[in-house]
């Protein structure tokens, strides 16, 4: 049954005053406003338009601020993690397995991170304030209010500052990507204004909030505990200054980062939510369609969350190995200590290549070091190396 209104008596009635030819605008009203308001009937052209194939939700997401169990946090933090991470290409008994969909592999925002609704809520709150109501179902102890409004909240925003990190990086020039690099927010903020030790602080904020939570699935409170704590050591590492110092801090937080991440594979799994669940549909695929976008994307499927916390392993292991190679004193040696690309290549600036044939070895790092804050965009091979070497 379509849903679309006739409101042409309408449009006629209001405009019988009108003159031939003239027309009225709104403030700020522009020609791509006028364009998106044109029903063509093609979703390839109309981004209003829901592409064919997709299905809707059965149960509609209304509730952002909504009671969640630990296991159901987890299960989002995991797949806001799908949306951010890169393409990349993992061994696996012997045979290179493709691991695509993610922001950090070219696709557009609003195909990737942008689909989560939680990311779009957590931009417009007030970094862990409580709801102004308080509902019955606050009481519920294994659905605490601080999971959503302080521990979902600070997860969340370290996935969107370390984003916003590694975009600055690519957008100013101190890496070069080879293949497409989306930089278009569809005028949606990656905390630029924010702070990162404000996000740190609410990050340090959470860990404190679990350590005091009393409850009886300690298993799961571990697994949120490893989350938190793997994000706080992300945003460190990308966020460390170009300097001699930053890059032992920066190899001190992605060890720290591994370390989270084997204890949290060790723990246990978040299943994903029955159809009947609203946390389907608090991922939106066509969320572009409400956004400002010059052109309407495909819809695309995120990794498996299992594919994506491999994939991310790879790109933290890659990031230790660039920490490594920078103590060379010769550019042309740290080709020995990074991973092969495969399908990817990461250009220095040419400043940096003239800095191989200086004396001067802090000069060099501070001109290269940027390569291990971008990482992040960069394709790594092998996800099965051990932790540290």
């Amino acid at each position: 049954m379509s849903t679309l209104v006739d409101i042409t008596e309408l449009v006629e009635s209001a405009t019988q005053e009108l003159e031939l030819g003239q027309v009225l605008f709104m403030p700020n009203f522009s020609l791509f406003d006028a364009m998106s308001a044109i029903e063509i009937m093609d979703p390839r052209m109309d981004s209003a338009l829901v592409p064919s194939g997709v299905d809707p939700p059965e149960v509609p997401f209304t509730d952002p601020n909504a009671p969640l169990l630990s296991e159901e946090v987890c299960w989002i933090l995991d797949r806001t993690m799908a949306a951010e991470v890169r393409l990349t290409y993992l061994i696996l008994s012997t045979q290179l397995t493709q691991i695509k969909m993610g922001w950090h592999s070219g696709y557009a925002l609003s195909q990737t991170l942008y689909t989560s609704l939680y990311m779009h809520q957590i931009t417009l709150s007030n970094h862990g304030a409580l709801p102004q109501y308080f509902p019955a179902w606050r009481q519920d102890s294994a659905r605490p209010m601080g999971l959503v409004s302080i521990v979902l909240q600070a997860g969340l925003m370290a996935i969107v500052k370390t984003c916003d990190w590694v975009w600055r990086e690519l957008t100013g020039g101190n890496v070069f990507d080879l293949e497409d690099f989306n930089a278009d927010k569809a005028d949606i903020s990656l905390f630029e204004g924010i702070q990162v030790q404000t996000v740190i602080t609410e990050l340090d904020k959470a860990l404190v909030w679990l350590d005091r939570w009393q409850t009886a699935t300690m298993a799961w409170k571990h697994a949120l505990h490893h989350r938190i704590a793997l994000r706080k050591h992300i945003l460190l590492s990308v966020a460390a200054g170009p300097n001699e110092s930053s890059i032992v801090d920066r190899a001190v937080h992605v060890s720290n980062a591994l370390a989270s991440y084997h204890s949290m594979r060790a723990g246990p799994v978040p299943r994903t939510p029955p159809a009947s669940s609203p946390l389907h549909a608090a991922f939106d695929p066509t969320i572009n369609r409400r956004l400002i976008v010059s052109m309407p994307l495909k819809v695309i499927e995120l990794m498996p969350a299992d594919d994506a916390w491999k994939a991310l392993q790879g790109m933290l292991q890659g990031v230790l190995e660039i920490c490594k190679a920078l103590n060379s004193a010769d550019l042309l040696d740290m080709t020995v200590g990074v991973p092969y690309c495969i399908n990817r290549a990461l250009i220095l600036h040419s400043d940096a290549i003239e800095a191989s044939s200086t004396t001067s070895t802090l000069s060099k790092q501070k001109r290269i070091c940027s390569i291990a804050k971008c990482v992040l965009a960069d394709d790594q091979v092998d996800a099965s190396d051990p932790m540290a070497r």
